[in-house]
């Protein structure tokens, strides 16, 4: 296939870009996709940026509704799934704030493609709202035997989910559905929903790396806490916090890299946020510093800034 270099710079990194046909990639950060993600990369939403290359997938609304209907019956099965609960229980979040986040469990497998077809959604759509995913034999699950966290925008709409294994030994820990034709998880931020209230009141974020991260600030009183889903913050989910924050401080993960926070603090600044890095001891993530020494302790930390870059 014949490779071509771009004239335009890596939105994550900056490096040179490779195209390949249609498809593009970063050699230097491995950042990629088809022509929707990069338009989607400078800022562009998902639905915006299939128009302006002429796609047409099934109706955004269809696709809404059946992602609706999924988180719910995702949220039916929490509760009756043992295994779900405990974990819950092991890392600190109750009823309310997994209710709050409206995270769920996966059913018993083929049982929400039952549910689903059930409801008149053909296999089809539920494979194009990233459920499913094709085989040579025909099509498999994405999500099984895994904690469901809704990826939802402030608005309510559901883009997808992120799954977080229950047998500790299965790898990846956390799965993704793919990208929907409603978006995906570089267009909005976990736990946004929640959080822009809070954040619009204070003028301040905080960007933090992990769902739990989130989760546990808000359990705790930090009401103002948002993260990336799963990625690095893109320029995309930079654009979107400038809507509601006038600065950031970033929450990253005691071992996170030199690399992701200078790239999480110059996406933000590029947007006209005033970014600033606090850095948690080596090993330690946002959850773990309340759960063993408190939300008041995470403060103290937040309030340990530095301008990086």
């Amino acid at each position: 296939m014949t490779r071509t270099v771009l004239a335009e710079a890596c939105p994550r990194c900056g490096g040179d870009l490779r195209a390949y046909g249609r498809v593009w990639m970063c050699p230097a950060c491995g950042a990629g996709g088809g022509p929707v993600q990069l338009l989607a990369s400078r800022g562009v939403g998902t639905l915006d940026a299939a128009e302006q290359l002429g796609i047409h997938p099934a109706p955004p609304r269809r696709i809404a509704l059946l992602l609706r209907a999924a988180r719910l019956l995702f949220a039916r099965s929490l509760w009756e799934n043992r295994a779900a609960v405990e974990f819950l229980e092991r890392r600190g979040i109750s009823q309310s704030t997994a209710r709050e986040f409206r995270l769920g469990a996966s059913p018993p497998p083929g049982e929400l493609v039952r549910r689903l077809r059930s409801r008149g959604f053909t296999v089809e759509e539920i494979c194009e709202a990233g459920l499913l995913g094709k085989t040579a034999r025909g099509y498999r699950e994405q999500l099984t035997n895994r904690l469901i966290i809704p990826l939802v925008t402030p608005g309510g709409l559901v883009l997808g989910f992120a799954g977080r294994t229950l047998e500790e030994s299965r790898l990846p820990k956390y799965l993704n559905t793919r990208t929907s034709p409603l978006g995906g998880r570089s267009d909005t931020l976990f736990g946004l929903p929640q959080a822009a209230p809070h954040i619009r009141e204070r003028g301040e974020a905080w960007v933090v790396e992990g769902y739990f991260d989130v989760m546990a600030c808000h359990q705790a009183g930090i009401r103002w806490a948002v993260a990336p889903c799963g990625t690095s913050l893109s320029a995309g989910q930079a654009v979107i916090l400038r809507r509601y924050a006038s600065r950031a401080i970033i929450l990253y993960d005691g071992d996170a890299g030199e690399d992701a926070l200078a790239r999480a603090s110059r996406n933000l600044r590029k947007t006209g946020i005033t970014a600033f890095v606090s850095r948690l001891p080596s090993g330690m993530d946002p959850d773990e510093v309340i759960l063993k020494e408190g939300p008041l302790a995470l403060m103290d930390i937040a309030a340990c800034m530095e301008v990086l870059g």
